[in-house]
């Protein structure tokens, strides 16, 4: 059976600092609680993280902080070098296939450093949600540019490209361009 009664004061607390953790990870990572519930139920067997050892837990926070570590978000003005076109067409592709390249794991050079951006998963918006709201973006915006579409996305969202949107950003900017 699980041990979920700790002994010391000191187990207690660790535990109650990896449980914090771990809901600062899934927050920041854009989870939602159906999501991080089957994650605990499928991965660990239990539906609450209080129900977690000090191994499991331990072993849960390291995958969400290894998570948000291959996630980078480009800071400052960076991100203008993601916006020249055809640099975006020979990192992202074109057409149909534009994204597809991003539902494996793929490193994104912005000029100042590489970045790792892992599997669109169930947390990051996917390649058909990111094409589609280029779309719409073509269709109800007055500046159909790139970069309008970049500045927009940073606006609604606070990232600064798309290919960095969780599928919850990707909801609000959708309901966001709908009503330009």
């Amino acid at each position: 059976g699980r041990n979920i009664f700790y002994t010391t004061e000191r187990d207690t607390e660790m535990s109650t600092g990896l449980i914090k953790a771990i809901h600062v990870y899934k927050n920041k990572l854009g989870i939602d609680d159906d999501t991080y519930r089957d994650m605990l139920q499928t991965g660990y067997g239990v539906s609450s993280s209080k129900d977690l050892t000090v191994e499991e837990a331990t072993d849960l926070v390291t995958k969400l902080l290894g998570r948000i570590n291959e996630i980078k978000y480009p800071k400052d003005d960076r991100s203008s070098v993601l916006r020249t076109k055809n640099k975006r067409e020979s990192r992202y592709g074109t057409g149909k296939q534009k994204y597809e390249n991003l539902n494996n794991s793929t490193k994104i050079d912005t000029g100042s450093k590489i970045v790792t951006v892992q599997t669109r998963g169930p947390v990051l918006a996917s390649s058909k949600q990111l094409r589609y709201i280029e779309a719409l973006w073509k269709t109800r915006s007055r500046e159909k540019s790139d970069e309008s579409l970049m500045k927009f996305c940073e606006r609604i969202t606070g990232k600064s490209d798309l290919v960095f949107i969780s599928m919850a950003d990707a909801s609000a900017l959708i309901a966001a361009i709908k009503k330009l």
